[in-house]
């Protein structure tokens, strides 16, 4: 799913070069629990500073940590709305976030995308992909702003 986000969304690769083991796993370990890790203690098991593991995690993923957290809890709410046909309130519950809106917030921003509207994109095959806009593209007007 966060893949799937992140195409969604246009993001691009920050470094050719490939990450060091240490940041591997640390990003191994924000993907399996994004929200009990500590950058602090993250820090010290790979033997750096918190500076030099955010600035590095910042270069090699093009994203800072707190964002990869947010994505993972992300892609497990869109996961939970697509493949357990769960309701937005219910897979923003089981994905960490505070409540529903706060998830649908997130959603929008980052795929321009409502929670029923991510569905009725995926299950509505009437509506081609193309007319699906990432909310980075900001030449594509919104179908909501009235013609001046």
């Amino acid at each position: 799913m966060t893949d799937l986000l992140a195409l969604m969304t246009g993001a691009e690769q920050a470094s050719e070069r490939p990450a060091p083991g240490w940041l591997v796993r640390v990003r191994e370990a924000v993907r399996a629990d994004p929200d009990g890790v500590d950058l602090q203690v993250l820090a010290n098991e790979a033997g750096v500073h918190r500076v030099h593991l955010s600035r590095a995690y910042s270069r090699h993923f093009n994203a800072p940590i707190s964002v990869e957290r947010r994505r993972v809890r992300m892609g497990w709410a869109v996961q939970a709305l697509l493949e357990d046909k769960a309701s937005p309130a219910h897979a923003a519950f089981e994905a960490g976030f505070a409540d529903q809106p706060h998830f649908a917030r997130t959603l929008r921003a980052e795929t321009g995308l409502t929670p029923r509207g991510l569905v009725r994109v995926f299950t509505d095959e009437r509506r081609p992909a193309e007319e699906v806009t990432s909310v980075q593209d900001r030449t594509a007007a919104p179908a909501y702003r009235a013609a001046s």
